[in-house]
């Protein structure tokens, strides 16, 4: 994590925040950050296949991000630039 508060997050963490902050209907800064780390997914679908989806089997860089919005913690997966973000 940052340890600058100026410092910028990934872009995978910013596209977290904005969905979680759409889902919610808040804005972005009603969001707090828990934890965020980088991992290798199993597949293209971030582990977590929706049903008769085909996943690309390669192992996919990307993030972990654990968000908090009003007491309520939400974990999503996400690969390098956010492109394909699930919640787990």
């Amino acid at each position: 994590m940052p340890t600058d508060p100026d410092e910028p997050y990934p872009p995978a963490i910013v596209v977290a925040i904005e969905r979680l902050a759409e889902e919610g209907g808040v804005v972005p800064q009603a969001i707090e950050v828990v934890s965020y780390e980088e991992v290798e997914w199993p597949d293209g679908c971030l582990g977590l296949p929706r049903p008769n989806e085909a996943c690309s089997e390669a192992v996919t860089p990307g993030w972990r991000v654990i968000l908090s919005l009003a007491g309520e913690i939400h974990t999503f997966r996400a690969d390098a630039v956010g492109a394909e973000l699930r919640e787990e």
